[in-house]
């Protein structure tokens, strides 16, 4: 059963690397999560997931953890990317694979390479905003 084990490895662990995340990571909404990608330059990708207490008593959270990890572990993800998830108030009433699609749609919405300004059609018409 050893092999099921989710590895230290494979975490994000400690509070400087989800602040980091939050800051300087990519930020990308799903249906069901709010994930925020940032790159490490471990050679792995490696989950954190974030559930308040407002989102439910511990047995709830506990289980929105359980399938994120689970989602993580079955995917085949990018190496080298720090993935922190933060799941959305309809997440707990979804059924798996709706949440399993919306969670591998968000990643690789958050790891793909911006395109470049001149590929985006009106890209000259945009402004930046001034305040």
């Amino acid at each position: 059963m050893g092999g099921f084990r989710f590895a230290r490895d494979r975490r994000v662990r400690r509070r400087a690397e989800f602040l980091a995340a939050y800051d300087s990571g990519r930020k990308v909404h799903g249906r069901f999560v709010t994930l925020f990608a940032r790159p490490n330059d471990l050679g792995r990708c490696r989950l954190g997931v974030s559930v308040t207490r407002k989102q439910g008593p511990a047995t709830v959270r506990n289980a929105a953890k359980r399938r994120l990890r689970e989602i993580f572990r079955m995917a085949a993800l990018p190496p080298g990317v720090d993935l922190v998830i933060v799941p959305k108030r309809e997440f707990f009433d979804a059924d798996f694979s709706a949440i399993r699609a919306d969670v591998l749609a968000a990643v690789e919405r958050a790891t793909r390479s911006p395109r470049p300004a001149t590929d985006r059609p009106n890209a000259q018409a945009r402004r930046p905003v001034r305040h």
